[in-house]
């Protein structure tokens, strides 16, 4: 027990000073950010702030694994450059030990952050977008029943926002209200999705409800057009993409995706982004560990920090790299999330055995 109590006081203050500095440069480059946008209706440095706070959530769960790397190499580093470590293996701890330990502190923490990612950032970003699109006075609002827009005589409602592939955005499960001059009732769309094509929306599998004269004409059509304002740009600029949705909602998209037989592909890519999260947060520490027994014995606190950043720079872009392309060729999204941390992991294991 006192090796698992050295490790913690070591490993945790490190990793929780490291996540606290990740989040606050994102936060602080977001902040510079948003200054531009100051002065677009209401918003103001006020609400600029306050936006900010509410995606803090967000930041400190995509930020997490960074920050893991980052404070085994700076505690465990500390540790091994005052020869603790081999103070502790001379007396009897083996180096599987201590590195469990030392990831007995990233998984509490881990458990953290995936409620964090599961209910608080979710609502974060959702209070968020709907503040700022409320204050820059867009014609947009994000409530529990999807994504409201409003153009001149019509209000458009979305419960579900697909982009298939980079620049094209879809709307599912769709609720058009147009009014007349007077601001009456006038027709009802209902469609599974609405897709933007040249100025104009295609509903698919729309169904129309047209209010004239106390009479209801219903109509059912495989593929209707209707001439709107609304714009796919401004949509996307407005909302919350799949990433930054709960795993619960992720799962509600792909069902209602399957069963209208729509792609749910990029939801079920945001869903293995979830789900392999911890893997990949563990597959890093296991890449940084075997440093922690071997060149971190020497040189300070900046050689730890740069080792730790480097590494979790180059795995993210080669990662992201290769699910970037497992997504163009058509390969298993299951594949493409889960076989790159799994070798990483392998490797390091590898490494800390071999040490």
């Amino acid at each position: 027990m006192r090796t698992a109590r050295l490790i913690w006081l070591a490993v945790l203050p490190a990793v929780l000073l490291s996540w606290v500095l990740l989040v606050s440069i994102d936060a602080i480059f977001a902040l510079l950010r948003e200054v531009d946008e100051i002065g677009i209706g209401d918003y103001d440095a006020t609400k600029v702030l306050t936006y900010i706070a509410l995606t803090v959530p967000r930041r400190a769960h995509d930020f997490f694994f960074g920050a893991a790397a980052v404070g085994l190499l700076v505690g465990l580093g500390g540790l091994a450059s005052t020869s603790q470590l081999i103070a502790l293996q001379a007396a009897g701890a083996s180096r599987l030990r201590i590195a469990g330990w030392g990831l007995s502190v990233v998984g509490a923490l881990l458990l953290l952050v995936l409620a964090i990612g599961e209910w608080v950032a979710p609502a974060g970003d959702r209070l968020g977008t709907a503040m700022v699109t409320a204050a820059r006075d867009q014609g947009a609002a994000v409530s529990g029943s999807g994504i409201w827009f409003k153009e001149r005589d019509a209000v458009w409602n979305a419960k579900f926002l697909h982009t298939p592939s980079a620049g094209v955005i879809e709307l599912w499960s769709v609720l058009r209200l147009q009014t007349d001059d007077k601001g009456r009732l006038r027709q009802i769309d209902r469609a599974a999705r609405a897709v933007p094509i040249d100025g104009a929306w295609v509903l698919h599998d729309a169904q129309r409800m047209v209010l004239n004269e106390g009479k209801v004409e219903r109509t059912k059509s495989k593929r209707h057009e209707v001439q709107s304002t609304l714009e796919a740009e401004q949509i996307a600029a407005r909302v919350t993409g799949p990433r930054q949705q709960a795993p619960s909602e992720l799962i509600r998209s792909i069902r209602y995706a399957r069963d209208n037989g729509l792609d749910p592909r990029s939801f079920e890519s945001a869903l293995w982004f979830k789900l392999s999260y911890p893997l990949v947060v563990f597959s890093l520490c296991l890449l940084a560990l075997p440093f922690c027994f071997g060149s971190l014995r020497t040189g300070g606190l900046g050689k730890r920090i740069f080792l730790g950043t480097s590494l979790a720079i180059c795995f993210h872009f080669f990662h992201r790299a290769i699910i970037n392309y497992g997504e163009a060729q058509g390969y298993s999204l299951g594949m493409v999330y889960l076989v790159p941390p799994l070798i990483v992991a392998a490797y390091g294991m590898h490494r800390l055995l071999r040490v």
